[in-house]
């Protein structure tokens, strides 16, 4: 593609168009981008491979970072949010586990949960923890006296 790009401003709907041109052949694609309500803020978390010294860190992480987006649409959504999630991890080790979980989201909305539930956050979470980390069960705080 061609540094040739065009926008046009929103549009209708908080929509945007592109206009780029390839260089070989000179055609012009347009692209609409929907507008979400501005961009993700904080640092995501790592990338999460299946390494069970990091998958607690992995959680606490992408809940940071889910709580400091929380008024974005694609965090304020717990059926997007889990897909958002599963973006950040992936390997050999991983994807069938993820494939597993977009089935179930997929099942659960067809059979009628909204995707504005609740119950999809917490079942990927829950099952998260039971898969990935060594302790299926939230650490207690630390304190002074328990360090």
């Amino acid at each position: 593609m061609s540094g040739q790009a065009g926008g046009s401003g929103p549009g209708a709907g908080g929509a945007a168009s592109i206009a780029a041109t390839t260089g070989g052949t000179g055609q012009t694609v347009t692209v609409a981008a929907v507008s979400s309500n501005g961009g993700l803020k904080g640092t995501p978390p790592p990338y999460f491979s299946r390494d069970r010294d990091t998958s607690h860190n992995f959680l606490v992480n992408f809940g940071i970072f889910k709580f400091t987006n929380r008024n974005n649409d694609a965090m304020s959504n717990p059926a997007t949010c889990v897909t958002m999630a599963l973006t950040y991890m992936g390997g050999v080790l991983v994807d069938p586990w993820k494939e597993q979980q977009m089935m179930e989201l997929q099942a659960r909305i067809a059979g009628g949960t909204a995707d504005t539930e609740e119950i999809h956050w917490t079942t990927f979470k829950q099952a998260f923890k039971d898969t990935f980390c060594r302790e299926r069960y939230s650490r207690p705080p630390v304190s002074a006296t328990n360090p």
